[in-house]
């Protein structure tokens, strides 16, 4: 598929479900502003990553993740800077020393669900039960890896 069937595809289900994803989105972003926000990024990111796209398979099923992917990074975003979306990109961005960079590296490492876990919980500061209202996974899930992390932070520590 080319570039202009790509954007065409892309522009026709953004006009076709936009406000459905947006009005998901608003749930869990806490906000219009916030959800419209996400949804555009997420459309931003099909076309970045459209190479990941396959034919065979359903756009919506392709989309949805990006989706809530995007959504996750905002809250993060907006819970570590205690603003809005518009605020946060007024901010400087956090200094990270070297035990946080490594954390953050560690959780690059890890697979896209568990990563969107330990961003939630320990960059965005929202508790378990927080973070099991907006992920897949169940609390236990969330709690064994929000546990395992922290075993694994606590072993880089002690050599």
């Amino acid at each position: 598929m080319e570039n202009q069937e790509r954007d065409e595809m892309i522009d026709l289900h953004y006009r076709r479900n936009a406000k459905q994803l947006i009005s998901f989105s608003a749930r869990s972003c806490g906000g219009w502003h916030n959800a419209q926000d996400a949804v555009q990024t997420a459309y931003e990111r099909a076309v970045r990553y459209w190479g990941s796209y396959r034919e065979d398979s359903s756009f919506d099923t392709w989309i949805k993740p990006i989706v809530r992917n995007a959504i996750i990074d905002i809250m993060v975003d907006v819970r570590a800077r205690g603003g809005t979306t518009a605020e946060v990109e007024h901010y400087p961005q956090p200094v990270w020393g070297d035990i946080a960079t490594d954390a953050m590296e560690r959780m690059r490492d890890k697979p896209d669900n568990v990563r969107n876990i330990l961003k939630l919980h320990f960059i965005g500061n929202y508790n378990v039960l927080e973070v099991t209202e907006m992920v897949t996974e169940s609390r236990r899930q969330v709690r064994n890896e929000v546990d395992a992390f922290k075993t694994e932070m606590s072993a880089t520590l002690d050599t």
